[in-house]
């Protein structure tokens, strides 16, 4: 019990995390952007995309309250689930001309990074089942 409970205090808090702070970025940049789609666009997909962005911060947080890896890399998988729906629709919304090319092509540098984050955090925690 005591080896469980030092393991929760060597985790950082969930704000600490870069992922979260990447995330936390991406999202304010879609709110704003998605406030500027046309009406139609904004009410559909405009809202779909704010309501996907901001559940990753559900899978973030507790992929990093669980050390288990089995636990920890249920969330995570949960986070490339939504993340790939989510980058799904800014294709839909770049491609409908609701989004510019250049902040297109800012999105997509963040949202690469985002990725690697998460692959590289889900490969150590499998790394540690084995």
């Amino acid at each position: 019990m005591s080896e469980n409970k030092e393991k929760r205090s060597k985790i950082k808090r969930t704000s600490e995390l870069q992922v979260y702070k990447d995330t936390l970025t991406l999202t304010l940049k879609l709110y704003t952007i998605t406030s500027e789609f046309s009406a139609s666009a904004k009410h559909r997909l405009g809202d779909d995309i704010c309501r996907e962005v901001v559940k990753l911060f559900d899978y973030i947080q507790l992929a990093n309250k669980y050390p288990e890896p089995e636990v920890r890399s249920k969330y995570l998988q949960g986070f490339i689930f939504r993340f790939e729906r989510l980058k799904v629709r800014l294709r839909i919304a770049f491609e409908l001309k609701e989004i510019s090319l250049k902040k297109y092509a800012k999105l997509v540098t963040i949202t690469e990074n985002i990725m690697h984050q998460i692959n590289a955090w889900r490969s150590y925690t499998l790394n540690k089942t084995m």
